[in-house]
């Protein structure tokens, strides 16, 4: 597939470098590739739901660590990353529909974390994969926001999209939305004030 000109990993490798500079994040090599190539697989529909007879459905999470969990070393692994990959992908890109959502942003953190940790433990410490889930299991929330930023404009184009950015921030505590609101010449503030 290709994007302006670009083939897909090439420009979320763009997209993905620009947001991690806008966000003052910095990352492994291996993760940033991890990133770039999660965001490409992804824009295919089987990446993020599961076929069943002819139409595509979403996968509740817990079915998914339940099937992860009983099977086979491979099996596992298969799983485990599947599981976090979709909860990376979720929290960052659908941010606003988990806070509407029965199930929050949290729980989707909380999974994604779990899942990246438990798929770490399955390989030698000193291993790159345990060294790459680690990363991805310790920095979640942050990479979620990195993923959410390459969907973003780079400037804030008006007061709505920065009112927004504000409640959602409030909502989350989210460093890298407070980040951009510093950029943007706004200063947080979480606290009700009362004259």
């Amino acid at each position: 597939m290709v994007v302006d000109n670009y083939a897909l990993p090439e420009y979320f490798h763009d997209e993905v470098e620009r947001a991690m500079l806008r966000l003052g994040v910095e990352v492994s090599e291996t993760t940033e590739f991890y990133l770039v190539n999660l965001l490409s697989g992804f824009c295919k529909t089987e990446s993020l739901f599961v076929l069943r007879g002819d139409e595509f459905e979403e996968e509740p999470l817990a079915l998914m660590l339940d099937k992860a969990l009983s099977g086979d070393r491979a099996a596992q692994i298969k799983g485990l990353k599947r599981l976090g990959d979709v909860t990376l992908y979720i929290s960052g890109f659908f941010t606003e529909h988990l806070l509407k959502g029965t199930v929050g942003k949290r729980y989707y953190a909380d999974m994604g974390v779990s899942a990246y940790s438990a798929l770490s433990s399955l390989f030698a410490p000193d291993e790159v994969f345990a060294e790459l889930y680690n990363e991805l299991a310790a920095r979640f929330i942050e990479l979620a926001g990195v993923i959410a930023e390459t969907g973003v404009p780079q400037e804030a184009a008006d007061n709505i999209t920065l009112l927004k950015m504000y409640e959602r921030w409030i909502k989350t505590g989210d460093e890298s939305l407070r980040k951009k609101l510093v950029q943007e010449g706004l200063i947080p503030v979480d606290k009700k004030i009362s004259c």
